[in-house]
């Protein structure tokens, strides 16, 4: 059965809580209590958000219930929490093909088709072969393995260890079809020096 979260962002979070005495507590068991008491609902999942923020002394929580809460809620000094948007759609780069705002972007541009530089994907004649996952098909291939999934709601990316499995087997994938198209090409040439 797929049970539907509900997940919250709270952001400007503080990195380290401290007692009255200025000691530092572990904060992981203080904030699922915390988040409990304000609530009334106990969560599914709390982790850091992958959201940068400009203070260095605070971080942003995701935090999962499985009914959304019913009022306001923030804690130790954060944001209020936010109903994470479930419409949010995947957004891809079109400037080097990652999954991340276009804007923001100061990657080199690489070509759609192939993910090599110095061309635009309009002149490519080189085999595809997808930047994300170095499989045979186009970065914006729907079905890539290195697109990020929703999970319960939440875009989940791969892990550092996920997405290097997924670009050795994109990258076999791809030789594989390289060595598949050879022998056309050679059996083309060889027929067309005998007609």
């Amino acid at each position: 059965m797929n049970t539907e979260w509900f997940t919250y962002v709270v952001s400007d979070f503080p990195k380290r809580l401290s007692d009255f005495h200025g000691n530092e507590v572990d904060s992981d068991s203080i904030v699922s209590d915390e988040i409990e008491i304000q609530t009334g609902l106990k969560p599914v999942d709390i982790r850091p958000a992958r959201q940068f923020s400009d203070n260095p002394l605070t971080k942003a929580l995701l935090v999962s219930f499985l009914k959304p809460t019913k009022r306001f809620w923030s804690l130790f000094g954060s944001s209020v929490a936010r109903l994470v948007d479930k419409t949010d759609r995947l957004r891809q780069c079109e400037t080097c093909w990652g999954f991340h705002f276009a804007r923001n972007c100061h990657r080199r541009a690489v070509c759609q088709r192939c993910g090599k530089t110095g061309h635009s994907t309009d002149d490519c004649a080189a085999p595809e072969q997808c930047i994300n996952c170095l499989g045979p098909h186009q970065a914006n291939f729907h079905r890539c393995p290195a697109r990020p999934k929703k999970v319960r709601g939440v875009l989940r990316r791969l892990t550092k260890e996920q997405r290097g499995l997924v670009r050795t087997v994109g990258a076999e994938a791809y030789r594989q079809r390289q060595r598949e198209a050879q022998p056309e090409s050679h059996q083309e040439a060889h027929n067309s020096t005998y007609e």
